[in-house]
């Protein structure tokens, strides 16, 4: 049968298509859905809020369904009216000390290869954690899927992500150069971040 696709945003994103899991047409059960995916991101002047500037990840992904390239949008909540948040302590995935910051929104559009099919979805929950040393952090989102065209038409259902950086991660937020994984904050005129990640999906979807 023609493998269909469907993916997860992006981190952080989200996965699906049609082919191992369906058997004759459109299913009418949920489907559970497993992913992994690899993103590069980098922050834009977007912001949803006017104080909390968004994340703009690319990722490309498959799950059991098929491989797909995803974009999406995600602000966490670091600023207010009376400037930067001080988040409740955690630890960074290198070990080191961070801070956590509660999602603000994030949306997601992803398309797979062959099909051109897409799904996309939103997020109010999640969190991510930030050292407050190093460049290290994690990210955890639950996205709400909204609807999709071609078999996604219509979906709905909910993909949780994952997502931490890649061990030897390049990393640029306000550092000296070259940009990888130096002190914090040891370049005060550094006006953005850039990053890679890697991200597990799993969830239920019905197409």
């Amino acid at each position: 049968m023609k493998t269909r696709i469907l993916g997860i945003l992006g981190g952080i994103a989200l996965l699906l298509s049609a082919g191992s899991v369906y058997a004759g047409g459109r299913p009418r059960e949920p489907v559970k859905v497993f992913g992994t995916e690899g993103c590069s991101f980098i922050t834009l002047s977007f912001t949803f809020d006017g104080f909390n500037l968004v994340g703009h990840p690319d990722c490309t992904g498959h799950d059991n369904f098929g491989v797909y390239n995803g974009q999406r949008i995600d602000a966490y909540l670091a600023y207010d009216s009376s400037g930067p948040i001080t988040g409740p302590a955690c630890t960074a995935p290198d070990g080191t000390a961070g801070e956590s910051f509660p999602l603000e929104l994030a949306e997601f559009v992803n398309t797979y290869n062959f099909t051109d099919d897409q799904i996309w979805g939103y997020s109010y929950t999640g969190s991510a954690c930030v050292s407050v040393i190093s460049g290290s952090f994690s990210t955890i989102t639950e996205w709400t899927i909204l609807g999709g065209t071609g078999l996604f038409t219509g979906a709905t259902g909910t993909v949780t992500e994952k997502a931490s950086p890649v061990i030897g991660f390049l990393y640029f937020y306000n550092y000296a150069f070259p940009p990888y994984n130096l002190t914090y904050g040891s370049s005060p005129l550094a006006a953005g971040q850039f990053g890679q990640f890697t991200g597990t999906t799993t969830g239920t979807i019905t197409p």
